[in-house]
């Protein structure tokens, strides 16, 4: 967006917490003031379904319809770009919205530390949280977890109640044997992931050894025009004490972190055109001991696919 002024406004003292430490945050300093770089959000060719409201609806009727968002590249084909070349950009970190109050020339927000913000626009992303009241209420069987309040779900996404499943952002996974390298995150690639496993569960009446797909975290999305990939334990959240990082950075182009626990990798942050995905993804999943090259991997003058053919 360019031409105008921002006010990001966040809850946390970085950006994108859930997925950065704010080391890896302070890579995208420069975008964030600058901006993308000249071209489409989504350069590549999109693999997901897009969704858009039927023309068809009159404008009071598609703001009346209930139902679901329109999906993660909702955005790909829309230019915010004006005529101005300038942007002004402005972080406040560490509140949080308490009260917004819709006028006809402009929209006021009042944030948690007092200070009221004028804009024209404001774009909420409140998160993801499950809602499952509706069935709570009128079944106290159906166990849900303290957590997070989802639907419990046992390997075969069956809940506490006999031929009754659930699937996607409304439940929790309560697997017999978790892996250390996947972790339960509400994304759209998750709940398509638990869709198509749930209907194979419900066909075979539970009768199937959890979908291979639930064996390590995988998620590419995109910031700030960077290309961002995140496999397995990316934070370290299910690692013992004792684990640790190896990092490289390319100033403006790469950052590639490495999560690893007794010279093994157990997760990695890829941000830029790496090309390590495949590799790192292996590394992973074959458990392959680098106590002898640790060190050096990640040299961008090694190409370690050769090195692992």
């Amino acid at each position: 967006m360019r031409g105008i002024e921002i006010t990001w406004i966040i809850r946390n003292d970085s950006v994108s917490s859930v997925f950065f430490d704010a080391d890896i945050a302070k890579f995208f300093q420069c975008r964030l003031e600058s901006g993308r770089k000249e071209g489409e959000k989504n350069a590549c060719v999109l693999k997901r379904l897009r969704y858009m409201v039927d023309d068809s609806l009159g404008t009071r009727d598609v703001e009346s319809l209930p139902g679901c968002a329109l999906g993660p590249d909702w955005t790909s084909s829309v230019s915010f770009n004006c005529n101005s070349k300038g942007r002004s950009l402005n972080i406040i970190r560490s509140v949080e919205v308490h009260e917004v109050t819709d006028r006809k020339d402009k929209v006021i927000l009042l944030l948690s530390n007092g200070r009221e913000i004028q804009c024209d626009l404001v774009i909420w992303a409140t998160g993801v949280f499950p809602t499952t009241s509706i069935w709570k209420d009128s079944c106290e069987e159906l166990r849900t977890s303290a957590a997070d309040g989802g639907i419990l779900v046992d390997d075969h996404m069956c809940t506490s109640l006999p031929d009754v499943y659930a699937c996607g952002d409304v439940c929790t996974v309560s697997w017999s044997f978790p892996s250390t390298i996947w972790k339960q995150m509400r994304l759209w690639t998750q709940a398509r992931q638990m869709g198509e496993y749930c209907a194979r569960s419900m066909v075979a009446d539970g009768r199937l050894d959890v979908d291979f797909c639930f064996e390590l975290f995988t998620h590419t999305t995109s910031f700030f025009g960077y290309k961002v990939v995140f496999l397995g334990d990316f934070k370290g959240e299910r690692q013992p004490e004792g684990w640790y990082t190896i990092d490289r950075i390319i100033e403006e182009n790469q950052f590639v972190r490495c999560i690893m626990y007794d010279h093994r990798v157990v997760g990695a942050v890829l941000i830029g055109e790496t090309d390590l995905e495949e590799t790192v993804e292996n590394l992973i999943l074959n458990k392959t001991d680098l106590e002898k090259i640790e060190q050096d991997f990640l040299d961008p003058q090694i190409d370690i696919e050769d090195y692992f053919d």
